[in-house]
């Protein structure tokens, strides 16, 4: 399921079964201190892995119904084809786990990686 995927690539597919939405909202440097919110989201500094993130979490949301622009952007972000359809299961059977109520911990995707 993830063999298309390096080690780093599942780290992030892993971290962003718990991201909110929201978490991919950019914010200026006082908005959250002025407006009392206690999350400040904060992308990852590598721009290629920050579009993954943002790809899994959107499609953990969306599932199906994901923009077709969004598929755009994964792609110039350098993923290749075999990796997206590698993030679409995972995150797919992720989402589906956690409907079925049997969802795994972050540590079981990251089961056999070296």
């Amino acid at each position: 399921m993830l063999d298309d995927l390096t080690l780093l690539e599942r780290a992030v597919v892993a971290l962003a079964r718990t991201d909110p939405v929201r978490s991919l909202r950019r914010q200026g440097l006082f908005a959250g201190w002025i407006g009392g919110a206690k999350y400040t989201p904060q992308p990852l500094a590598d721009a290629r892995l920050e579009a993954l993130r943002r790809y899994a979490v959107l499609l953990r949301k969306y599932g199906d119904a994901l923009p077709e622009r969004e598929r755009v952007i994964i792609r110039e972000a350098g993923f290749n084809r075999l990796k997206i359809v590698a993030v679409d299961r995972t995150v797919l059977s992720m989402r589906a786990r956690k409907k079925s109520g049997t969802s795994g911990t972050v540590s079981s995707l990251l089961v056999g990686m070296r």
